[in-house]
């Protein structure tokens, strides 16, 4: 499929000319393309409402699919409300497992002068990773690892930063590139 990666996603609604989140689901269900295990992290631009919710679990369910969602927090939001619907939803579905973000989550592991909606730091990107392995361990499933160093291209750091990301020129890869 084709690459989803864009500024401003939100769950449901479009923005800057892009496809929400539950669109790029649809689409990728009605191509086939669905994979059996499916990460969604989709909900630091506005939450998930009632109406995402049943929508997500009536996408989800005709499919094999086991769908990690995670719930969001970041210094700047909390989205108690969206948190708990998402806790319920993995609840109460045996496909749907929750990557609880926000019970590792210290306001640390964000930093530098980009929009404080993603974490920033060494022990913020594991803690992020390692509630996604915690929830598809969860789905009864394993994780391909890797012993050893991984590059880091930090989205505020080197000569990309101020590249051009988006279709506005004041959008850089720093202010924007989270997509």
């Amino acid at each position: 499929p084709s690459s989803n990666i864009q500024v401003s996603k939100f769950v449901s609604s479009s923005s800057n000319g892009n496809p929400s989140c539950l669109s790029i689901l649809k689409n990728t269900i009605e191509s086939k393309s669905l994979r059996p295990y499916l990460v969604f992290a989709c909900g630091t631009n506005g939450g998930w409402s009632d109406n995402d919710i049943t929508r997500f679990q009536e996408l989800l369910k005709d499919t094999d699919t086991q769908a990690i969602v995670v719930n969001s927090k970041t210094p700047k939001n909390d989205y108690a409300d969206s948190n708990s619907k998402l806790k319920k939803l993995a609840d109460s579905n045996d496909n749907i497992h929750l990557a609880d973000w926000v019970s590792v989550y210290k306001d640390e592991y964000f930093n530098g002068d980009a929009v404080k909606i993603h974490p920033y730091t060494d022990p913020g990107f594991e803690e992020w990773v390692r509630a996604i392995t915690d929830a598809l361990s969860d789905a009864k499933t394993t994780c391909i690892t890797y012993e050893g160093d991984y590059p880091q291209y930090m989205q505020c750091s080197g000569p990309w930063s101020t590249m051009q990301y988006g279709s506005r020129s004041s959008q850089t890869m720093c202010t924007s590139a989270c997509g």
